[in-house]
């Protein structure tokens, strides 16, 4: 049997084929009463328009690319988990795409442009762009020329035509490291993100200010490197714990690292907090099994799942219409005191 078509429906319905084409798209030109007489032949056939088609008269796809940074990491889970929070009540779908898989980091950059240029082929409706900065002028460029709207999640670029989400992380890494200090911690680690990331450095730039600020000398060796991973925080306090001096106090950049600090350091028998005392960066409490076998972890917290639905909802609004100006949100972060720091007066 023969499949229905476009034309099937208007000979029944008696209307020409641009009366139901319009139906199908909704449009405020068909009277109500010839709109129910063809969604009722529609009916009664068993209709299905073909997408395909339906996207080259109305030049949209109802689909919204996002391109995030890792879909497997605990922290763009809960991003992802508030842009579907909100596409979800929409008409429009998603298509997630990771950046990250098993790829190392060198390679990261190139898949990345290349995910970008993907989604554009694919006629998405707009993009989420939620990565760790990775975002530059070539990319602005390729994405303006295209008229294509697109928001960025955890970036600030000085290009006006950027809509952005973000938080102030240099000001939630200075309120982490006065913490500290406030507690009588005076020799503090930190442990960073990957320095291509404008994250990790404003975190950084928080940290070196805060004890500016307080009269306390940076040490350059109490600043080591990261990558915002487990390991790395892991490996990071192994080579701490092999120093002649212990800190009194280490800063991560991130609540992952955190979490394989406080795992080499129970390895090592060395007390979180009776021994050292520790802080993240993100409130990702609750996402890690292993996390219950350790101190309940003091963090600056972020609401990573207001983040997502607010990108989203910019996106919606970007693609409707309903707002053209540049979107640049902040949200605020706040200090979840815990159990993984003690004070040392």
């Amino acid at each position: 049997m023969a499949a229905v078509n476009i034309n099937d429906i208007a000979k029944v319905a008696n209307v020409s084929r641009a009366t139901v084409s319009r139906v199908l798209n909704n449009s405020p030109e068909v009277s109500e009463t010839t709109k129910q007489k063809v969604l009722k032949v529609i009916e009664e056939l068993n209709y299905v328009p073909n997408a395909a088609a339906r996207t080259l008269v109305r030049r949209k796809t109802d689909i919204i690319g996002v391109l995030v940074n890792n879909v497997a990491d605990a922290f763009w889970g809960r991003i992802i988990r508030g842009i579907e929070t909100n596409i979800l009540k929409t008409r429009y779908n998603a298509i997630f795409v990771n950046c990250k898989t098993a790829l190392d980091d060198w390679a990261y950059k190139p898949k990345f442009k290349e995910n970008i240029r993907l989604l554009t082929e694919g006629r998405v409706d707009g993009i989420i762009i939620a990565t760790t900065n990775e975002l530059e002028q070539e990319d602005i460029e390729f994405l303006t020329d295209r008229n294509i709207p697109f928001v960025v999640i955890q970036d600030m670029l000085q290009d006006k035509r950027v809509n952005f989400v973000n938080i102030d992380n240099f000001k939630g890494a200075y309120t982490a490291t006065k913490y500290l200090i406030n507690l009588g911690h005076r020799d503090i680690v930190h442990i960073t993100g990957p320095l291509e990331s404008r994250i990790a450095v404003e975190r950084s730039q928080g940290f070196e200010k805060a004890l500016l600020d307080h009269g306390i000398p940076l040490n350059n060796q109490n600043i080591l490197r990261g990558n915002f991973r487990y390991n790395d925080g892991y490996w990071r306090m192994k080579q701490i714990l092999s120093w002649g001096r212990k800190p009194t106090a280490i800063f991560f950049g991130n609540d992952l690292m955190a979490y394989g600090g406080m795992q080499a350091a129970k390895e090592a028998n060395v007390r979180i907090p009776e021994d050292m005392s520790i802080i993240g960066f993100d409130g990702l409490a609750g996402e890690f099994e292993f996390a219950g076998l350790m101190p309940p972890l003091t963090t600056m917290h972020q609401p990573m799942i207001k983040i997502g639905e607010c990108a989203a909802q910019i996106i919606i609004d970007k693609i409707d219409g309903v707002s053209e100006e540049v979107q640049h949100i902040f949200f605020d972060v706040e200090l979840i005191k815990r159990d993984s720091c003690r004070s040392l007066k």
